[in-house]
């Protein structure tokens, strides 16, 4: 199947086991603030993702990118959570990415074909689109 991406983007992806590390630290310190940004240290956009899906891969998916430009960032500022933890300790987006495509591969079995066909994400983000679309025509 093709890696289908409605429009590129920068996000803050955090790796389980690193954001595990995060709780557990809070967990035996005790926090300053109430509030933390539990975000990596480095954005990743889309189309980088998909690129280190390919290279972890055991063949090459079609990168399709439906609309050009990028949209908002969806990050986050970890200013505060590295001075509470000193250093943050975070796994690079090729090995945490390898890790996850190994457990979809021993699993594979489990997942719903149909699902990833259908894709209803990519569908509700064409929608949106098509609908900013129009509002912007009316204006």
């Amino acid at each position: 199947m093709p890696i289908v991406i409605n429009q590129n983007a920068n996000y803050d992806y955090m790796y389980i086991n690193d954001f595990y590390r995060v709780i557990k630290f809070f967990m035996h310190n005790d926090a300053k603030y109430k509030s933390y940004n539990v975000t990596p240290i480095k954005s990743i956009d889309l189309i980088s993702i998909a690129r280190i899906i390919n290279s972890v891969s055991d063949f090459q998916s079609e990168i399709q990118v439906l609309n050009d430009g990028i949209v908002l960032n969806y990050t986050g500022d970890n200013e505060r959570l590295i001075s509470e933890m000193n250093e943050l300790d975070i796994t690079n987006y090729h090995d945490s990415i390898k890790d996850l495509y190994g457990y979809y591969k021993e699993n594979i079995a489990s997942l719903n074909e149909t699902d990833l066909q259908e894709d209803k994400f990519l569908k509700y983000a064409k929608k949106l689109d098509q609908d900013r679309r129009l509002q912007s025509k009316k204006k």
